[in-house]
């Protein structure tokens, strides 16, 4: 690095002396080179073309320069204590001291764009750099070229200045890793030690065997010594390294070893918990901190801790936001130590905050585990054992480990994720399976319904074609055997032949009417056509209708009629046919379903409900058939003694159509019933208050004056109550 007075002794001649001191200066000149290119690829990839071709070019000029006789050399003068220099010696000084001020430059533009730790470490060495340049080089270059050497001796203290900078930065603010660069030194320096003491110990076995090196006996067994050697090499380094790696530069382990062994272990394993705890066993064994953690973003949840043998209570939050400052700045690890010299020299508030969880929890280290480039996890570590701190050795190996447990975390959350969506799938497999079951499940109680509904369908075509044909057929049979008297006695029909089969017939007919007229009803009903007309009618002139028309039947069966009507009249709010047909009805239910006994027909008011209701003494309803009642088609099952005939025919629609115009009207429907006592029907329409006639068509006519018309066509000419009053002529 500078010129130095050559301690060697006099018996040596010129050209060895001339030699050593062309050398002694070339190396400064060398050292001056190598710094400046070591700090200019300090934080850079790649050294600058334009940049590394100069120094090259300075370098191999200058070796050349230096070589050449007399020309920057003639001699050393050891008595004198001086140098003889040549023509050019001038020029390799001033060609040193732009490659120290090329370093130092180099020096100063990094401390300008450098980190507060990274300041620290090039600063150190710029001083160092500095005191050599400006002390060192005038007391051991620039005097002595004036051929004052008085301050020569002081030059190598300057020299230790700079070394001692050096150490500073290297121990303290980490500028390089020392255990690395000693245990390297030993690997090589051993390594060549062999090879420098096999050529010796070769050169003169070869000698003292053959009497020379290069005679051909010396040749053939130089070849499976040759051989002998490349193997025995082999096996020295592995060992040389091996020693180094695990004592030396990274005492107890292999890292690389190490992290293969990690790396084929965790390959196996799909759990969590079991990665984290083989991953931070290794750390605990190999780096040895106090306490070792490892925060995991679990991917929707809350972030994950887990720990080595030490619980740990790491707050997911501060690690989350610790996490994603990783992914604004450079994915290197955070410690403890330089954080602290960082904030010191550059405070700086998102610092703090870390330097401050750092502390609480006693982290010396954080380690980011990423996935592509996406933080999803943290490495947090404790002092390591003895508090030394960490090197670059070991920020290598967490890397390392680091980089390992991404792939192995995103593998395990990726089977977690095909888990849950397997799980996910197979509970919609079972729920769309058990939906379609139920589906399936209603789709045959459906079915059934169906098939219960057609089969009572056909049964009721079959009760309504016989329900049909026999009145139709006793009014054929009737005037049949009226027109064969007629023809017989020549136009003369006996009176009671005439009244008997003439009330025969036109009972059929009005009984076939009533089935016609039900069933329209049923019809209208079901297709939501029907046709009301809501106004003011009297509920006593509606009994007194069905009594007039019902009354003879009564009587043909001995049944007893209740009927005690109020003297004042008692208007409801309702249809005037359709509340007559649900009247008729029960009214006639009541005395089919009585073999014997009374009727009792009861009409009463109360301020918001006109009800109307029909009792009987006959064969009563069970619970069972109490709660299908009404249904289209369905008719009751009631028991019937030896003695009170045969079972009512009918079609199961009487009801059904008159259920559904209570409903329709507003109104109420009244059941109860007991088997073997009778049963009470009736209804409540809401009372008349004033309300305004309203016509309610369900078939939604354009035409509203033909549904009037209708409505009061029907209402004025109802022709089961002119049959009736017909029928009770007392003509007849």
């Amino acid at each position: 690095m500078v010129a130095h007075k050559c301690p060697v002794s006099g018996s040596i001649n010129r050209a060895g002396n001339v030699w050593l001191g062309r050398s002694i200066l070339l190396c400064g000149n060398g050292d001056a080179l190598l710094s400046g290119t070591f700090f200019q690829t300090y934080d850079r990839r790649h050294l600058g073309k334009k940049t590394a071709i100069a120094l090259a070019l300075t370098g191999l000029i200058s070796f050349i320069v230096v070589y050449i006789p007399d020309f920057v050399l003639k001699g050393v003068n050891f008595e004198g204590k001086a140098i003889i220099g040549g023509p050019a010696l001038p020029l390799l000084f001033a060609t040193y001291i732009a490659l120290m001020f090329f370093t130092l430059i180099t020096l100063y533009r990094g401390m300008i764009l450098a980190t507060a730790r990274r300041k620290m470490q090039l600063k150190l060495v710029f001083y160092g750099i500095l005191v050599v340049v400006l002390i060192g080089n005038t007391t051991n270059l620039i005097l002595p070229s004036l051929n004052v050497y008085s301050l020569v001796a002081f030059g190598p203290s300057f020299s230790l200045v700079f070394l001692s900078l050096v150490a500073v930065a290297i121990l303290k603010y980490q500028l390089l890793d020392i255990r690395f660069l000693l245990g390297r030194v030993i690997y090589y320096t051993l390594l060549a030690a062999l090879v420098y003491i096999a050529f010796y110990f070769f050169v003169n076995f070869y000698e003292l065997t053959f009497g020379s090196t290069t005679s051909i006996p010396t040749l053939i067994v130089g070849v499976p010594i040759a051989y002998a050697f490349v193997l025995a090499f082999s096996a020295f380094d592995s060992i040389v390294k091996n020693y180094t790696d695990t004592q030396l530069i990274n005492p107890g382990y292999n890292p690389l070893e190490t992290i293969d062994q990690l790396t084929r272990a965790t390959n196996q394993m799909l759990d969590l918990q079991d990665i984290a705890e083989i991953s931070l066993a290794t750390i605990a064994k190999t780096i040895r901190p106090s306490i070792a953690g490892l925060v995991i973003d679990t991917k929707g949840s809350a972030w994950k801790t887990f720990s080595h043998k030490t619980e740990l209570d790491l707050n997911s939050k501060d690690y989350s936001f610790i996490a994603s400052l990783f992914k604004v700045d450079e994915f290197k690890p955070i410690l403890l130590d330089l954080l602290d010299i960082d904030i010191t020299n550059s405070p700086n508030l998102t610092n703090q905050a870390i330097l401050k969880i750092m502390h609480r929890d006693n982290i010396h280290a954080i380690v980011p585990i990423k996935d592509n480039e996406n933080i999803i996890g943290l490495l947090a570590l404790g002092a390591k054992d003895g508090n030394s701190p960490y090197n670059m050795q070991d920020i290598r190996l967490l890397e390392g480990i680091s980089g390992n447990l991404g792939l192995a975390i995103n593998r395990s959350l990726l089977y977690r994720e095909i888990q849950q969506f397997n799980k996910d799938l197979q509970r919609k497999v079972e729920q769309a399976t058990s939906e379609l079951k139920e589906k399936n499940s209603n789709l045959e109680v459906a079915l059934a319904k169906i098939e219960e509904i057609r089969r009572q369908e056909r049964d009721m075509i079959d009760v309504m074609g016989h329900e049909l044909r026999t009145p139709i057929s006793i009014v054929r049979n009737a005037l049949m055997v009226l027109d064969g008297k007629f023809k017989k006695n020549a136009g003369e029909i006996p009176k009671e032949m005439l009244g008997k089969y003439l009330e025969m017939a036109i009972e059929s007919v009005k009984r076939e009417l009533i089935l016609i007229e039900t069933f329209l009803s049923a019809t209208k009903v079901e297709g939501n056509r029907i046709q009301l007309r809501l106004q003011k009618i009297d509920l006593n002139d509606v009994v007194n209708d069905s009594l007039e028309a019902l009354g003879r039947d009564a009587k043909t069966k001995g049944l007893n009629i209740i009927h005690k009507p109020s003297k004042e009249p008692i208007y409801a709010y309702a249809d005037r046919v359709r509340t007559q047909e649900i009247m008729d009805n029960f009214v006639s239910n009541a005395i089919k379903y009585t073999p014997r006994g009374s009727i009792t027909i009861d009409v009463k008011a109360d301020k918001k409900w006109v009800t109307a209701t029909v009792k009987d003494t006959g064969v009563g309803i069970s619970r069972q058939d109490l709660e299908k009642l009404g249904k289209k088609f369905f008719r009751a099952q009631p028991h019937y003694s030896a003695t009170d005939g045969a079972r009512p025919s009918g079609t199961g629609l009487g009801l059904y159509v008159t259920f559904e115009l209570i409903d329709i009207m507003n109104g109420k429907r009244i059941i109860t019933s007991e088997l073997g006592k009778g049963s009470t029907f009736g209804f409540a329409l809401p009372i008349f208050d004033g309300q305004e006639e309203k016509q309610i068509d369900q078939t939604f006519m354009t035409d509203p004056s033909l549904a009037s018309e209708t409505v009061d066509n029907y209402a004025g000419k109802p022709i089961n109550r002119a049959l009736n009053r017909f029928m009770n002529r007392e003509e007849i």
